[in-house]
């Protein structure tokens, strides 16, 4: 990605994001979709199925130890229980794969925050530093005034 040029170049990380949240003259949200392959989109369903079949194994577990501790039992009984995740997060986990492969796509927001050049235009970049190109705009005459940025730099002043 591009860095915003209008962004101080002595700051890096950190300190380069706390720069642009307290500098930046609005904050939006940016939303995008990133589509999948379908190499990607079998993959999800691969894991997504490997999570149901987890899922039923630990079920039909905790299904026999209810059952053992409500009918009770004539011999004692050992449990093993298998290391996971458990099913609450496994179930979310597939949820989020179902979603995918039923979609097609992930969709993403971030935080955009923009910033007046002297050249005219709104620039706006995400908490790296990395310039969103297809968000730049010309500044409104009242962004313009607000910013203080002169309309009639001496470039543009016709004289006769």
């Amino acid at each position: 990605m591009i860095k915003l040029e209008i962004l101080p170049p002595s700051l890096s990380g950190d300190e380069l994001s706390e720069f642009i949240r307290k500098n930046a003259k609005s904050q939006h949200v940016h939303s995008e979709q990133i589509f999948f392959s379908e190499d990607e989109i079998s993959d999800f369903e691969k894991l997504s199925c490997n999570c149901g079949r987890e899922i039923l194994r630990l079920e039909f577990l905790k299904k026999e130890i209810i059952e053992s501790i409500i009918k009770g039992c004539d011999e004692e009984i050992e449990i093993s229980v298998p290391v996971s995740i458990g099913t609450k997060k496994l179930k979310k986990k597939r949820e989020t794969l179902d979603g995918f492969v039923d979609k097609g796509y992930e969709e993403k927001s971030y935080n955009v925050y923009s910033f007046p050049s002297f050249d005219g235009f709104m620039n706006f970049c995400d908490e790296f530093g990395n310039e969103i190109i297809d968000r730049k705009r010309t500044l409104s005459h009242r962004e313009r005034e607000l910013y203080g940025i002169n309309l009639f730099s001496p470039d543009k002043i016709k004289t006769t």
